[in-house]
């Protein structure tokens, strides 16, 4: 009998101990849902801040490169609804930034900056079809900057970017963090007629989260199964 309570408070634990503490910035789940974003002759589209659950606050801008003037329909999509999603037309040359300020948070226990995509066409260079998509990522602290480049190649099935701290450049502390910036497609390997579907932006941990109180209970449950199963021993 000792040996089913031990399994069975292990299983419980095991279940308590599944999951990591992820901290989630964006889920692109707006209180107002989707906001259509068009650059025509407005340029660069600049969208009004969003406060987010998580506490930061989103402003998204998207900018044409090329051509100036833009055209109409250069660059379309969609943000708020459950993802971030841009079209590039292809005679286009643009990209897409996503700064989150907040007052301070504390990235000191994460593992990097994680962003989950639902699909991405990297487009094309001036040339040939494009291999893959630039992205910056851009992290402010109250004691400096720090930032990460990479670029990812194109997949229509959902997969997700990771840039660890160990990849940043600069100075700062992770434990006072004031804002977030992610570059999609810009700098000078920019593509012609890019496209994405980005749904999270995370930052992993390997933190454990205390175990919620339906757990507890299920520890708590095999303990006094034992103390009644050796009070009847030793009477």
């Amino acid at each position: 009998m000792f040996r089913k309570i031990a399994l069975t408070a292990m299983l419980v634990c095991g279940l308590g101990t599944s999951a990591r503490a992820d901290i989630t910035i964006d889920t692109f789940l707006d209180a107002g849902g989707g906001t259509n974003c068009l650059v025509g002759m407005l340029n660069p589209l600049v969208l009004p801040a969003v406060v987010l659950p998580s506490g930061f606050t989103r402003t998204t801008t998207i900018t044409v490169v090329n051509p100036i003037p833009p055209d109409f329909n250069s660059i379309g999509g969609t943000i708020g609804a459950g993802d971030f999603s841009v079209d590039i037309n292809n005679s286009t040359l643009g990209f897409a930034t996503l700064a989150y300020a907040t007052g301070s948070a504390d990235f000191s226990m994460g593992t990097g900056v994680r962003l989950d995509f639902i699909n991405l066409n990297p487009g094309n260079t001036s040339t040939v079809v494009a291999l893959d998509m630039p992205i910056m990522v851009t992290i402010n602290t109250t004691s400096g900057t720090l930032s990460s480049s990479t670029n990812v190649a194109g997949s229509g099935a959902p997969f997700p970017v990771n840039l660890p701290f160990a990849s940043f450049t600069g100075t700062g502390n992770l434990s006072n963090v004031t804002g977030l910036s992610i570059q999609l497609n810009g700098g000078p390997n920019s593509r012609f007629a890019a496209d994405f579907v980005l749904d999270t932006v995370s930052i992993p941990t390997n933190v454990i989260p205390a175990p919620p109180a339906i757990v507890l209970a299920g520890l708590a449950a095999p303990v006094l199964l034992l103390r009644r199963w050796a009070n009847r021993k030793a009477a």
